[in-house]
């Protein structure tokens, strides 16, 4: 998993999740940009609010690499 990220997320439902599955504490865009391991926060249950946030995070993400590459050929 990740080390930013040791907290738990509390569950609304307890009942429709499994225990082992429990996903880590939603993190912030900002902390989102320096992790750079995307994967690891879109497992989690996320508020669609949220979720657009993180989108527009990696995209960005992917933006910023692809300008970084183009510069790199020149």
């Amino acid at each position: 998993m990740n080390a930013d990220t040791p907290h738990r997320a509390t569950v609304v439902k307890p009942e429709k999740v499994n225990r082992s599955l429990l996903p880590l504490k939603p993190t912030s865009v900002t902390k989102l940009k320096k992790i750079k391991n995307v994967n690891v926060v879109a497992a989690q249950p996320i508020s669609k609010k949220k979720a657009k946030k993180i989108m527009k995070a990696q995209r960005q993400l992917i933006r910023e690499k692809e300008e970084k590459d183009k510069k790199m050929q020149m």
